[in-house]
């Protein structure tokens, strides 16, 4: 296949990029509010990166179990080059100052993380039509948390 086709087909919808922006900016805000502290304290961590990309899941997570019942988003949106894991990266690399380096292993992780859960699934499970809401796996154990009741 040539590679403007493979590129087409990975591309994100409309309402998918729709759905990028509404989840960026909740997860913005959200670090705004009070995930600050969580990544401040992820910096004196023995593996930044980690505890970083484990607060993300976490982050998304809250964001995909708290929206509105009946509203689902595409789970393409996460990972995608783009995506919501790529803007809120940035987001926290140009806002919060963290290092780049430091970022790329939290998308690392997360990104492991999640095929990681994906490959468990399959194992366990005959194949099922795949549950928007469920595009991000529980937190890691040792993950900073979010306060009780959300940000």
């Amino acid at each position: 296949m040539p590679l403007d086709q493979v590129e087409d087909r990975n591309k994100l919808s409309k309402e998918e990029d729709d759905d990028v922006r509404i989840i960026v900016a909740l997860a913005e805000n959200m670090i705004d509010d009070k995930g600050k502290d969580i990544i401040a304290s992820a910096l004196n961590s023995k593996d930044p990166g980690q505890v970083i990309g484990a607060f993300l899941i976490q982050l998304a997570n809250f964001i995909t179990q708290n929206l509105p019942e009946g509203v689902t988003v595409s789970p393409r949106i996460w990972l995608a080059r783009g995506g919501v894991l790529e803007q809120v990266s940035d987001y926290i690399q140009e806002n919060i100052k963290v290092d780049k380096a430091i970022m790329d292993r939290a998308e690392e992780f997360v990104a492991a993380t999640l095929q990681q859960q994906a490959n468990q699934q399959q194992q366990q499970q005959p194949p099922a039509q795949p549950d928007a809401s469920q595009g991000m796996p529980p937190a890691q154990q040792g993950a900073p948390t979010l306060p009780q009741g959300g940000m």
